[in-house]
C-alpha cells in the first residue's frame, strides 16, 4: 500500500505540488520550503516516511484523519517523520511563501532581505496589499461553486461547521469545513464513502494528510481569491476521491 502513497508523492513532486501550493496555508508553504531545501537522497527518505504516514491506516487517513494530522514523536526521536515535523516548524522558511503574504514585511527592507532572496524584493514590494477574507465570503464563494460542481447538499452543523455531502467522479463525499476555527481562515477535511462522518468534531482527510504532511488551518485566504481558493477546494475532492479508489481497488484485490 504505501507504494500508492510514494507514487502520488513523487508524482507530486514532480509537477511541483502544483496543487497543493494553492492551498492558502502557512503550514503548506512552510513544508514546501522545508522541502525545497532537500537534496535528491534525503528528499527520497522523507517522502519514504511521508509515504508510511500517510498509510499508517489508509481509511483512518483518507477519509478520517483529523484536520491538524501531523506525524507524532518527541523532538528527541530521530524518526525522519519526527525530523520533518521538527524541521518545519522549528524555522519558517519563507522561500514558497506568496509574494503578497510577504508584502507585509515591506516597510523593513533588513528584515525581508534576512527571509527571502533579494531578487524577489521588488515583486514583493509592488504586490498588491492583501486582504484576508471573511467568513461569510468564504462560505459563499465555495458553497457555490461546490453546488455547480457537485450538486452538494449542505446544511449547518453550528459553531460555524457547514457540511456539504454530494458525488465526485461516482464516489459520495462529505466536505466538513469549520469557518469558526480561532484566528482567520479556516479548516477542512474530507470523507468519502456510506461511511464518512458526519459530526462537527469528526475526523476527515486533508490534501495535506494525503502527503504525510503536517495539515493546519488555511489562514491566508484573500478577499480577491475566492474563485480560485474555491476552485482549490473542488479540484481536492476530486485528487482525493481518485485515491480514494486507488486504495479501495488496493484493498479489495
Amino acid at each position: 500500500m504505501q507504494d500508492i502513497f510514494l507514487h502520488r508523492l513523487e508524482l507530486a513532486h514532480s509537477q511541483g505540488f502544483s496543487l497543493l501550493r494553492h492551498v492558502p496555508s502557512t503550514t503548506v508553504w512552510r513544508t514546501l520550503s522545508y522541502l525545497k531545501t532537500l537534496c535528491d537522497a534525503e528528499r527520497k527518505r522523507i517522502f519514504e516516511s511521508c509515504a508510511a504516514i500517510a498509510c499508517q491506516n489508509p481509511q483512518t487517513e483518507i477519509e478520517n484523519a483529523p484536520p491538524h494530522a501531523v506525524p507524532v514523536g518527541s523532538p528527541a526521536d530521530e524518526l525522519p517523520q519526527t525530523r520533518l515535523f521538527r524541521e518545519v516548524f522549528s524555522e519558517p522558511r519563507f522561500s514558497e511563501f506568496p509574494d503578497r503574504f510577504m508584502r507585509q514585511f515591506a516597510g523593513n527592507p533588513d528584515a525581508l532581505s534576512q527571509m527571502v532572496d533579494e531578487s524577489r524584493i521588488p515583486a514583493i514590494i509592488a504586490s498588491k496589499t492583501p486582504v484576508i477574507a471573511k467568513a461569510g465570503s468564504i462560505r459563499k464563494a465555495i458553497h457555490a461553486r461546490l453546488s455547480a460542481t457537485f450538486e452538494v447538499e449542505t446544511s449547518n452543523l453550528g459553531g460555524g461547521v457547514w457540511l456539504n455531502a454530494g458525488r465526485a467522479d461516482d464516489v459520495s463525499f462529505q466536505l466538513c469545513i469549520d469557518y469558526g476555527c480561532m484566528g482567520p481562515g479556516f479548516r477542512y477535511g474530507v470523507g468519502f464513502g456510506p461511511n464518512a462522518a458526519t459530526s462537527a468534531h469528526a475526523l476527515r482527510g486533508t490534501l495535506e494528510a494525503s502527503y504525510g504532511f503536517p495539515s493546519g488551518v488555511c489562514d491566508f485566504p484573500l478577499s480577491d481569491e475566492l474563485d480560485e481558493l474555491a476552485d482549490t477546494i473542488c479540484k481536492i475532492i476530486l485528487d482525493l476521491s481518485q485515491l480514494h479508489k486507488e486504495v479501495l481497488a488496493r484493498t479489495d484485490a
